[in-house]
């Protein structure tokens, strides 16, 4: 079993990152064999202020399947109903994704395959 790959399957799954500050959502995307892509950060947000920023949005999504050294692109602000907006958009997301791969695991257990 490997971090950030489910079962027996090699691809590894984007997490969620939404809500972490940039230094574990880093750590989170390492672990899970991606790389670092873009990040961007708010208008308002400082070299100050920047350790109290949280990851509102990340692409690719959270559940979705890529392939290993896959660049995860972030963005961060300080506002917190930013972050509890994007939280619920990433959970609906992976559990769309979710439902679209049982429904592909069903379809070819019922093909035999």
């Amino acid at each position: 079993q490997h971090v950030g790959v489910i079962g027996d399957e090699r691809s590894p799954q984007a997490l969620k990152l939404v809500g972490f500050p940039l230094h574990q959502a880093k750590s989170r995307i390492w672990e899970a064999c991606l790389t670092v892509g873009r990040i961007e950060f708010d208008a308002n947000i400082t070299h100050m202020n920047r350790n109290e920023a949280k990851l509102w949005m990340q692409v690719p999504e959270q559940g979705v399947r890529t392939h290993f050294g896959t660049a995860v692109n972030i963005k961060l602000t300080l506002d917190q109903d930013k972050v509890e907006k994007g939280s619920s958009s990433s959970d609906r997301a992976a559990r769309r994704t979710l439902s679209l791969e049982q429904a592909r695991e069903k379809e070819n257990e019922s093909q035999g395959q």
